[in-house]
């Protein structure tokens, strides 16, 4: 039962440091965006490469457009995109996690962990809980993820 319940709480801060941070490994995405503009600005990043763009009936060339992996950002080359929609399918991830975000889940996972452990009733009611036991995120979970935070759309 043990690693079940560790398994869970796992996944549940390696999720949770996700939603924050983007794709913690490499992530088939597939986004819609409209046509008619000069680029596409990717919800999740940092992306590791694109394997499509492809507009209602055709595809756009992969000569013909450009690709900011850093930032997440699809150029056409001349123009603009000129169908009404596209589908764009990309690899968001890391294919390295950076050794902080690492620390981090790993902080998380303790902190959630313990709380789990404990839980209201697994504490006397003459022991103040432990600073920071009532939230998600501790101070220091925070302060080793924070250079990699996003802001998603």
């Amino acid at each position: 039962q043990h690693v079940q319940d560790l398994t869970l709480v796992r996944d549940a801060g390696e999720k949770a440091i996700s939603r924050k941070c983007g794709p913690l490994e490499p992530t088939v995405i597939v986004e819609r965006f409209p046509g008619s503009r000069r680029a596409f600005s990717l919800r999740r990043t940092p992306v590791i490469s694109v394997t499509s763009i492809v507009p209602v009936g055709s595809t756009v060339e992969q000569s013909g457009y450009n690709v900011d992996l850093a930032a997440g950002v699809i150029e056409i080359q001349s123009g603009y995109f000129p169908a009404s929609w596209y589908d764009v399918t990309y690899v968001a991830g890391r294919a390295n996690l950076p050794d902080d975000l690492r620390l981090g889940i790993l902080e998380l996972i303790k902190h959630l962990w313990v709380n789990w452990q404990r839980g209201a009733a697994g504490r006397p009611s003459n022991v103040p809980p432990e600073p920071g036991a009532a939230y998600l995120w501790p101070y220091k979970v925070q302060q080793l993820i924070e250079p990699h935070r996003q802001d998603f759309p």
